[in-house]
């Protein structure tokens, strides 16, 4: 869950750089890239409610996840601004709900109720951790001059394809096949 958490707001934060020296947009331009993907996450968040209660919490996070990741090591291929848009947009469908689906399986996985809070808390606290060390890797990974930016999209998919898969375990911890 921490993982994949982590990597959703660790690779966001340079999308506005990708855009500008990669696609070859204008800054204004790759400014928005990042607001049209931060709106992009609103139906996808939307999404998850249904998908959450017709397949489970752990499930949806886990389909969300791998669908997040495919579409991240499909971010290597895109060379447009139109085609960075258009990830955008796809990125942020796949990447919102998990933000909003995790909550739901922290308790799920507590056996007693009095903790709770504190391991929503803990969770919270790593997937923060891995965001404050996550962005300095992948900005170290970029290289502005020559426009590479393969490196840090190879270990964002790659991490992502990796909570997926912990996802999966997580699954079959779940108290109930429910989520």
């Amino acid at each position: 869950i921490v993982l994949v958490t982590g990597v959703q707001t660790c690779a966001l934060p340079i999308f506005p750089t990708f855009a500008q020296f990669k696609a070859g947009a204008s800054s204004n331009l790759a400014f928005y890239v990042l607001v049209i993907c931060n709106a992009s996450t609103i139906p996808g968040r939307y999404l998850a409610v249904p998908l959450c209660n017709r397949f489970g919490p752990a499930r949806t996070m886990c389909g969300f996840a791998l669908a997040a990741s495919i579409t991240l090591f499909g971010w290597v291929a895109v060379k447009s601004v139109t085609g960075t848009i258009v990830w955008a947009v796809l990125i942020a469908l796949f990447m919102g709900p998990l933000a909003v689906i995790y909550p739901i399986i922290v308790p799920r996985l507590s056996p007693d109720p009095a903790l709770i809070g504190t391991r929503m808390g803990i969770s919270s606290a790593a997937a923060a951790l891995g965001t404050l060390v996550g962005f300095p890797v992948t900005s170290a990974l970029d290289d502005i001059g020559t426009g590479t930016f393969w490196k840090s999209q190879v270990f964002n998919a790659c991490c992502m394809l990796g909570g997926a898969l912990l996802m999966v375990y997580v699954y079959y911890k779940m108290p109930s096949r429910d989520g």
